[in-house]
């Protein structure tokens, strides 16, 4: 579904905030988001079957704040989470 979804959205070039909620199918990100290059803000809380979070995120050069919330089967971070040269704000809450 969120596949789909990310389709739909991919052409949102303008996108600045993407919050995501509750998403329990959800076990990685589609690989269509590396296309919201204006995004300042990625907030992902109570997806408890995510596993894993795209390299692709390290596209996001804009992003401002990151924030995880209650993620207890992510295992891993983007290799590449060093390239966020403009995030100021990092949250990760719960995160096993």
């Amino acid at each position: 579904m969120l596949d789909i979804i990310a389709n739909e959205l991919r052409n949102l070039t303008s996108l600045t905030t993407l919050y995501m909620e509750y998403c329990s199918k959800l076990i990685s990100l589609p690989n269509k988001l590396g296309n919201f290059k204006s995004l300042t803000t990625l907030d992902i809380r109570l997806c408890l079957s995510l596993i894993s979070l795209l390299n692709e995120l390290s596209n996001f050069t804009s992003l401002t704040t990151f924030k995880l919330w209650r993620h207890s089967s992510l295992t891993s971070l983007p290799n590449k989470l060093g390239n966020f040269l403009s995030l100021t704000i990092l949250h990760m809450d719960y995160c096993s």
